[in-house]
């Protein structure tokens, strides 16, 4: 009965770490820059990896400086960081063997995934506004 008792009590200590749920991909609309897919991953040092293709927007040959504002917010709602991820030009422009121009991006978040409860994906073109906390 003891034996019993004890896998009850470690499966109901357990259960509230399993049942935290995976952080949220808040992806945005940009005027140039759409994202098409966004993922997040756990890195192999604790920190976390988001990952994901973008491309030009329907009737866009090449956005001037494209990038993507990432921001991690934690369970809370309180912004943890913020990372610029710069998106390079030439991925945009399509061609004879890219008729369908995009660009993958991975950003390296040094926080661990457990303690994001949101990130947000926002694509711009053009000067990015102040730097990146990170």
């Amino acid at each position: 009965m003891k034996t019993v008792f004890s896998l009850a009590s470690a499966f109901l200590l357990a259960v509230p770490t399993a049942m935290q749920a995976d952080p949220v991909i808040d992806i945005h609309s940009g005027s140039d820059v759409v994202v098409a897919s966004s993922h997040i991953r756990a890195a192999p040092d604790g920190g976390t990896y988001i990952s994901g293709i973008s491309r030009p927007a329907l009737g866009v040959s090449a956005p001037a400086q494209p990038h993507l504002h990432i921001i991690a917010y934690d369970r809370d709602g309180d912004i943890l960081l913020e990372k610029i991820e710069i998106l390079n030009r030439s991925d945009f422009i399509a061609s004879h063997y890219a008729p369908s121009p995009r660009a993958s991006y991975t950003a390296y978040l040094p926080v661990e995934a457990s303690k994001i409860g949101k990130v947000a994906v926002i694509p711009h073109s053009g000067h990015h506004h102040g730097e990146a906390k990170i």
